[in-house]
């Protein structure tokens, strides 16, 4: 009865994320993150309770009944979904999404000269994509060590091309950040301002020209989970000053407190387009997050309309560690979803196909 009043409180607890700004109670976005095993757990207790206690299966099962928006979006559940096919329908617009770990570049030195870098190249080649969205680009300036991405791509086929550099290093010399790269001409572009963290590379966007249309293309990375001895600096959400942090917990309240901000002023933004919007990036957390529910809001989460399983795009931690999406609009029919079993880079490639209606 104790084991199963503590997981009944858990998973309740996870049913509030989407109404709860995570850093005003920290329990709650835990429960959040545990939410796959407590629902696990939670269907042996009632099975137990089947046949032990038969008036309390009736009560857990209602309660069970209010983590169902929860479980809606960890499992996909399109299980028959056809093959990918490469070969992009007439009218359809190919979108390729990927946090590409810096090219592998700093790892140049580890294997001998050599990293995944051309290997990445080829993989975004092989997917024909008309619009590429890549967090985690890294881009040399004026250096012999490394070779430029930007003029690689543009090779291959992009020659409309925005990136942003959130960080810097050696006088501007080694560039790191995100970029848009499109086969269709980019008519604005410009950057979402809001306080970034350790680990976060904020928000562009470009309006991109296809055919009559005009489609807003955002790419993201907000706030990372950054454990361990590392020194964390962030900004109090309430205060506005610099704190330094070093324990663990400490970390988690203020990895949270910056991702609802930019989470916050990145779905009024979302809001406010003139056009129909597709979102490509790296939120940082798990569907059963605050930060998920407040930036897809309505729009539609492609791994879920159209593929099977947790969709894991984190290579490592947990098979449960969905953390980038392509969020689209409605006004978007949804074709195809793809995602490439690479391990190039931590991040798995995501690939849509998509066409105005």
């Amino acid at each position: 009865m104790i084991i199963t009043v503590i997981i009944v409180i858990g998973y309740l607890l996870a049913c509030l994320v989407p109404f709860v700004k995570p850093a005003s109670f920290l329990p709650i976005a835990l429960a959040g993150l545990a939410f796959p095993a407590l629902f696990v757990v939670y269907l042996l207790l009632l099975l137990y309770w089947f046949f032990k206690w038969k008036k309390l299966t009736i009560i857990l099962g209602f309660l069970f009944l209010l983590g169902l928006q929860q479980f809606s979006v960890v499992l996909g559940l399109h299980f028959f979904e056809p093959k990918f096919n490469t070969e992009k329908k007439e009218g359809v617009i190919r979108v390729l999404n990927w946090n590409v770990f810096r090219w592998d570049e700093q790892n140049k030195n580890a294997k001998g000269g050599m990293s995944n870098r051309m290997h990445m190249m080829d993989v975004i080649q092989m997917q024909d994509a008309d619009i590429l969205c890549l967090q985690e680009f890294f881009e040399p300036f004026g250096h012999t060590k490394y070779e430029s991405n930007l003029k690689e791509l543009e090779k291959r086929g992009y020659p409309y091309q925005y990136f942003y550099p959130s960080a810097s290093l050696a006088g501007g010399k080694y560039q790191f950040g995100m970029a848009i790269l499109s086969r269709y001409p980019i008519i604005k572009a410009d950057t979402i301002a809001f306080i970034g963290g350790d680990h976060s590379e904020g928000v562009l966007w470009t309006d991109i020209k296809v055919n009559n249309d005009t489609v807003r293309t955002y790419v993201f990375h907000l706030e990372s989970f950054r454990l361990g001895k590392q020194t964390f600096f962030y900004i109090n959400a309430n205060a506005g000053t610099w704190t330094n942090t070093k324990g663990n917990v400490s970390k988690l309240k203020n990895v949270y407190a910056y991702r609802q901000q930019q989470a916050d002023v990145f779905s009024r933004a979302i809001e406010s387009s003139p056009h129909p919007v597709v979102l490509c990036g790296n939120l940082g957390d798990v569907p059963t997050s605050n930060t998920y529910f407040t930036v897809k809001n309505k729009l539609n989460d492609s791994f879920l309309e159209r593929s099977a399983g947790f969709g894991r795009t984190f290579r490592f931690v947990l098979p449960t560690a969905r953390v980038d999406y392509v969020f689209t609009d409605k006004r978007f029919l949804l074709d195809q979803f793809y995602m490439p079993d690479i391990a190039y880079s931590d991040h798995f490639p995501q690939v849509v196909d998509i066409k105005l209606k």
